[in-house]
């Protein structure tokens, strides 16, 4: 990623938020030190559940702390006094966090009643980029991935705030990944303003093709959620990279209950960067 400030991520002791945990190291660097949160009512819902007690907040943020050093990156952690989402924004907002990273998934009943909202909850307070984390595919998978992301489907409309986009996403790459740029033509574009976005698009290949990377322009029409969601199914994606404002074609996109649309849509993790 093209810009320094600390990570955080929130960790639950779910396979979701070990997920987390994996895509907060791959990200970090000395630049970008991690921040583990957890959430103590969340601990508190669980324990009262029958059947389903959780470890206290120390113990998982040990757990957490030692899981990310064996995968070479110290931490700090907090164990907050607040419901899920406020901890991990309340924390982002303290510690000038370059990026929240969170889960899409929980563990236990409080999880399946409320942790649903908190990507969203996220994804529309936190004062930083957001990275939503898609739970691993099979149990063993996640343990053997080492170059995430290799597929990488962005948003494009040649705004300033898809071009931070398109930095973050070739940023995070891995060398030779590829990177699909998506322009989501709507019915109302004029073809004058397309066909300059075009041209922009071209350009972007361009610089990303000599970098090393391997890009590709895809133009769709409709629905802008939804062609981003069906280009990175298409190419088998593992990341989707928007920007959080627009004013090109995609700007219905960049509001706040499309983005949560397009999170929910997408099978891929998300990152919107809202800086900018």
């Amino acid at each position: 990623m093209t810009a320094p400030g600390p990570i955080v991520v929130g960790y639950d002791g779910s396979e979701a938020a070990r997920q987390a945990l994996r895509r907060a190291a791959a990200i970090a660097c000395p630049d970008r030190p991690v921040t583990v949160v957890t959430a103590a009512p969340l601990l508190m819902h669980l324990r009262d559940a029958p059947g389903e007690g959780a470890p206290p907040p120390e113990a998982l943020l040990g757990e957490a702390a030692a899981y990310l050093r064996a995968l070479g990156v110290e931490s700090d952690t907090r164990a907050a006094p607040l419901e899920p989402a406020d901890a991990l924004i309340e924390t982002a907002r303290d510690a000038g966090a370059r990026i929240v990273v969170v889960g899409t998934r929980g563990r236990g009943r409080a999880a399946r009643t409320a942790l649903g909202s908190v990507s969203t909850a996220v994804l529309q307070h936190a004062p930083c980029d957001v990275l939503i984390v898609r739970p691993p595919a099979g149990e063993d998978g996640a343990e053997l991935e080492t170059d995430w992301p290799r597929a990488v489907v962005v948003g494009f409309d040649g705004s300033p705030s898809a071009r931070l986009a398109l930095e973050d996403a070739a940023a995070i790459a891995t060398p030779g990944a590829e990177i699909a740029l998506v322009l989501a033509v709507g019915r109302r574009a004029r073809g004058r303003q397309v066909e300059a976005i075009r041209v922009s698009l071209r350009e972007a290949c361009d610089e990303l093709a000599g970098r090393g990377l391997s890009p590709s322009a895809v133009e769709a029409r409709g629905e802008p959620a939804a062609a981003i969601a069906e280009a990175a199914r298409e190419r088998d994606g593992d990341l989707v990279v928007i920007g959080s404002s627009s004013a090109g074609p995609l700007r219905r996109l960049l509001r706040r209950p499309v983005s949560a649309a397009l999170v929910s849509r997408a099978g891929q993790d998300v990152l919107v960067v809202r800086r900018g």
